[in-house]
């Protein structure tokens, strides 16, 4: 009974290293690295890729950078939990996720 439970954890043992192989690259990778400061926590991010902005859900704000020239283009503040950022550009409206769980 040993030496079955150790040839099946050696056998398993090494599909994993042969599973990414197979796999073959995702096609993702890093473009560009930016640096926005600090805060307790981040949450989720939303994209609106017409207005080329990335809102990031923080502890106790949002933060809206400009992906095209990597800066902090704003900063929506004086909020509590946020997790994250729904859109609706037909209403030229944005709304917060917020909310402890």
């Amino acid at each position: 009974m040993k030496s079955l439970v150790s040839t099946a954890a050696t056998l398993a043992a090494g599909f994993v290293g042969v599973a990414p192989a197979i796999a073959g690259p995702s096609g993702y990778h890093v473009l560009k690295t930016i640096t926005i400061g600090s805060a307790k926590g981040w949450d989720y991010l939303t994209m609106d890729s017409a207005a080329r902005r990335l809102y990031i859900g923080a502890s106790d704000h949002v933060e809206v950078v400009d992906v095209d020239s990597g800066t902090v283009a704003g900063k929506i503040g004086d909020l509590a939990d946020v997790h994250g950022v729904a859109l609706a550009p037909d209403l030229s409206r944005g709304f917060t996720i917020n909310g402890d769980t």
